[in-house]
């Protein structure tokens, strides 16, 4: 077994604030399943970083080097500067979804570090002329390029070589629980013959909450009971919050916040919806089948995603009135959960088990 001192020695940063959901919970469920007799692995973190990621790192003995919300560019610059010099990794991996991953990257390579892993998780950004102005440093500063997805890759390393690193997890994690259904619904004030349509993500602009709540308002006028459950955080909930109350709807949906209970939220939920504009992959469009939910989602998730019978993807262009007819006869079906057939292909693409393995030969490949 190696040493300590003879283990690959890998700093992961993550540019998103280290929270459940999206891109934090794939770095989790790789740290959680790779050897950690062969790799240690410290984490810069933006922002701030969930208390039970935080502890599970600190059990393993990975530090975690903390940027604060506001600093200013060249001071964490410079900041990653001293961490690289000082941890002398022998590799760099960024987690991101644009060119100005270049400042992480340029920061170690500028360290020597010989192995610069920039790592695609969208088709799509928020800050598309700094992008676009930083390609050129981004393009000089990474040696390997990995994505979620094929339009992942495409977006940001266009016809660069790149190698796909599935959004993979714990298969078995996310399973239905009946138990756990009847305690939140209970909790949250839905009763059992109430469909409880339903929506994990971010509340910003890309994935799309506005839709969800126009398509909700429609649905109110059918004879069926329906309530929506919103569960996550973000810089537009309080302008979606608003949204609702002006619109008289606010005994009708449920804003959940954040939750470290994905799997039970899930099982609670009886349809999900997810008309993201943008998605390199859609972690949670995964979560939601394994729990046996059937899903309605934008044509813009990649249809890769589709791992059971139980998904239907839609234009976002499409009329209101198309999404609330695929929601009706969702609805309709009489799915046993418990009994919902994963794919093959989906078992063998997101079981953590099967794609681990593949990262670490990444890792462990001389550069």
């Amino acid at each position: 077994m190696k040493t300590e001192k003879t283990k690959i020695r890998i700093l992961i940063i993550n540019t998103v604030a280290f929270t459940k959901g999206g891109i934090s919970t794939v770095i989790m469920n790789y740290f959680e399943s790779i050897d950690k007799s062969r790799i240690h692995m410290d984490f810069v973190v933006n922002r701030e970083i969930d208390k039970e990621y935080r502890n599970e790192l600190e059990k393993s003995k990975s530090r975690i080097y903390l940027f604060e919300r506001n600093i200013e560019p060249f001071q964490y610059f410079f900041g990653l500067l001293a961490i690289i010099k000082k941890g002398n990794y022998d590799i760099v991996h960024v987690h991101g979804n644009s060119c100005t991953m270049a400042i992480e990257l340029c920061a170690a390579m500028l360290c020597g570090c010989k192995k610069r892993i920039a790592h695609s998780h969208n088709s799509a950004c928020t800050h598309k002329k700094i992008h676009k102005m930083l390609r050129p440093f981004f393009e000089i500063s990474y040696t390997d390029g990995l994505a979620c997805s094929e339009e992942a890759g495409k977006w940001l390393f266009r016809d660069r070589a790149y190698s796909i690193i599935e959004n993979a997890m714990d298969l078995h994690r996310y399973r239905f629980d009946k138990e756990k259904r009847i305690e939140i619904r209970k909790k949250i004030g839905v009763e059992d013959t109430v469909i409880l349509l339903g929506h994990v993500g971010h509340f910003n602009g890309l994935k799309n909450q506005e839709l969800i709540i126009d398509l909700f308002e429609r649905l109110l006028t059918d004879s069926l009971a329906y309530k929506l459950l919103l569960v996550g955080e973000g810089d537009q909930q309080q302008e979606i919050v608003r949204d609702v109350r002006q619109r008289g709807l606010e005994d009708s949906i449920i804003f959940y916040g954040g939750t470290n209970d994905v799997a039970g939220v899930m099982s609670a939920m009886d349809l999900f919806l997810f008309p993201s504009k943008q998605e390199g992959l859609g972690i949670v469009m995964i979560e939601a089948q394994l729990s046996g939910l059937a899903c309605i989602a934008s044509k813009q998730v990649p249809e890769a995603t589709k791992i059971t019978d139980n998904c239907q993807y839609i234009e976002l262009s499409a009329p209101l009135e198309i999404w609330c007819d695929a929601v009706r006869k969702m609805c309709q079906k009489n799915i046993n959960r418990l009994e919902v057939e994963i794919s093959r292909e989906g078992k063998k693409r997101f079981d953590i088990k099967e794609q681990v393995g593949k990262l670490e030969n990444i890792y462990l490949k001389k550069p």
